[in-house]
């Protein structure tokens, strides 16, 4: 895990659709924060640079979220195109 540097965000995250749905926000941050800043290999798979290779059960233990939560607030995230998912077999 990356533990320094930083990202840019700029104040009209206030007025973004997600801002006042505090489990949409935080999974939101937490996979900005923990998206790749250059390519790295993962299981045989290229991982680029703002991408992410993780689970729900893995971001619901690292937010305090149920899975439940995570799964929704990824659902909202995919409708209004904030992220994209493809899916692995691992």
């Amino acid at each position: 895990m990356l533990e320094n540097g930083f990202i840019t965000l700029e104040r009209k995250i206030c007025t973004w659709r997600w801002f006042r749905e505090p489990n949409t926000l935080v999974v939101f941050l937490y996979l900005i924060l923990q998206a790749n800043y250059e390519p790295h290999d993962f299981e045989n798979i290229t991982i680029q640079r703002g991408q992410i290779a993780t689970s729900y059960p893995s971001i619901a233990k690292n937010t305090g979220l149920s899975v439940k939560s995570v799964r929704t607030a990824i659902k909202h995230l995919i409708e209004t195109g904030e992220v994209a998912v493809s899916k692995y077999p691992r």
